[in-house]
């Protein structure tokens, strides 16, 4: 594989005690209080405080305003409209909310702390050679035990001492109106703002222009030859601006449709957001300043159609639901090391006239430069755009119900008095008649039982929706999806969230 150009380039091996624990207690306290200004007009406000054990951030309220109005209505509650019914009710709020750092990182800070658990990187060519790999495995890999004889320097993981809860600020306005033909239409637009988000850093990389790949001990560190500390901050930061909007219309009591659109622009330096701590370190960990571009995980746009059909004669109802949505960004690095730091984050420049011809790499997204000159401005972070998606979901049920209620109500004709008039039928030694109360056209009484049989069909025409390409540019396969993506655009797809046609059978008792 050498003599071909490849090989490995890293090894990485743990060892020590892998048994770590944590303990985290999450508290929150919230007050609200709501006003009626007008009975068309309501101020909802509240104040929530979180606490989180783990880290230093204690000051963490959180105050928000909520309001509803319905122009020209006479009532108007909060959340739903009022028994007037407007015609248009517009909703709006802003308020504070905070993320939690999960106990994962904090896990992975205990356990790798460089006492209980060892974790090594090795780039030396001669040590990765010696590694033999076959269809029974892999053989002739260093143990943990002889690279700390050679006092090889490993990996910690350390959280920031000043680390602050990651804080939002979400302002959003809705606006729902009915129009004729028993039409409702809704719009929403938000401003999702995000600060002291997750980021981690490598704060012992080698400093700009001191790493030699030939030569990696001669590399000047801030701390010392102890080898990597990859520190977990909250010092990156989210911004998204969104738009939803659709409509819905009730045709029948058992027709109903809705479609949705939505689509909006969000950026961010970090993907470390909603408690995630994947994909959270920078190119250069010792500047950030080019991180802030396009989040990945949020498409551009997105479509929704769906509604409920019921159909009466076979007593059967159908939810059909159809989901479009555009590609969302991938990043695209250069699969190589060139900083020193152990990671493989770097991103290319864009090729130039002084781009060397070894470090020159032709795609469909353009031409880049493997290897940049020091101040050389890169490629934006999430360059890159994958597939869209499209599925077509169906979902068919159908409901038995069963048995008498206990205590229904029974009606009981008492034995006729002497000379009185009856209905009874005569019969031999009796004039009693004794029958079960049904009124004349009321309603069917309730059943004490409910048999619910349904099927839920994933990806009804079986549409191929691949994930994101390979963005390492020194793979063969770059710009490929090797696998499908999951239900709905999201995840790897595979047994357990299948990208493909998927049919579930569901029955459901209930009493």
């Amino acid at each position: 594989m050498r003599l071909l150009g490849g090989g490995a380039t890293q090894f990485s091996l743990a060892g020590g005690n892998p048994e770590a624990s944590v303990r985290q207690i999450d508290m929150g306290f919230f007050i609200q209080d709501e006003w009626r200004i007008r009975p068309n007009l309501t101020f909802t406000a509240g104040l929530r405080y979180e606490q989180q054990t783990n880290i230093s951030s204690n000051l963490n309220f959180a105050p928000r305003l909520f309001f509803a109005w319905a122009p020209g209505g006479t009532t108007v509650v909060t959340g739903q409209s009022g028994s007037s019914n407007p015609k248009m009710v517009i909703r709006g709020g802003i308020g504070v909310f905070y993320d939690r750092l999960s106990e994962r990182a904090t896990l992975l800070a205990n356990r790798f702390n460089g006492v209980n658990q060892q974790d090594y990187r090795i780039f030396d060519p001669l040590v990765l050679n010696l590694a033999t790999f076959s269809l029974n495995g892999v053989a002739n890999v260093p143990s943990a035990e002889t690279l700390a004889a050679f006092s090889t320097p490993q990996i910690v993981r350390e959280i920031a001492p000043d680390f602050r809860a990651p804080t939002f600020v979400m302002t959003a306005i809705n606006i729902e109106r009915q129009l004729p033909n028993k039409f409702t239409f809704y719009a929403v637009a938000f401003n999702y703002r995000g600060k002291h988000l997750l980021r981690l850093r490598d704060i012992n990389a080698p400093l700009p222009g001191t790493y030699n790949p030939i030569n990696p001990s001669s590399s000047i560190r801030p701390n010392g030859n102890i080898g990597e500390i990859y520190y977990y901050e909250s010092a990156a930061r989210f911004n998204d601006y969104r738009f939803f909007g659709g409509l819905r219309r009730q045709m029948s009591k058992g027709f109903s449709l809705f479609a949705n659109f939505g689509m909006g622009k969000g950026k961010t330096d970090t993907d470390c957001i909603f408690a995630s701590v994947g994909n959270c370190f920078p190119a250069n960990s010792y500047n950030a300043t080019s991180e802030y571009s396009r989040v990945s995980f949020i498409p551009g746009a997105n479509f929704f159609v769906g509604g409920t059909v019921a159909l009466p004669k076979l007593k059967l109802t159908l939810n059909p639901f159809i989901v479009f949505s555009l590609g969302r960004p991938f990043n695209v690095i250069t699969g190589r090391d060139t900083n020193g730091d152990g990671l493989f984050t770097e991103r290319p420049a864009f090729a130039t006239a002084q781009t060397d011809p070894a470090d020159l790499k032709h795609t469909k997204l353009g031409d880049f430069d493997l290897n940049p000159r020091p101040g050389q401005e890169l490629i934006p972070r999430n360059y890159g755009m994958g597939p869209s998606f499209f599925a077509v979901n169906l979902g068919i049920s159908r409901s038995i119900a069963f048995g008498e209620m206990p205590g229904a109500a029974t009606a009981v004709q008492s034995p006729a008095k002497p000379g009185a008039a009856t209905n009874a039928t005569a019969s031999t030694g009796s004039t009693t008649q004794s029958a079960t109360a049904k009124p004349a056209n009321g309603p069917a009484p309730e059943k004490r039982y409910n048999m619910t049989f349904s099927i839920n069909i994933q990806n009804l025409l079986n549409s191929t929706n691949l994930n994101q390409p390979i963005g390492n540019l020194s793979s063969p396969r770059f710009g490929e999806s090797t696998a499908t993506v999951g239900s709905f655009g999201f995840g790897p797809g595979g047994s357990a969230a299948a990208g493909n046609r998927r049919i579930q059978f569901q029955v459901r008792f209930t009493f």
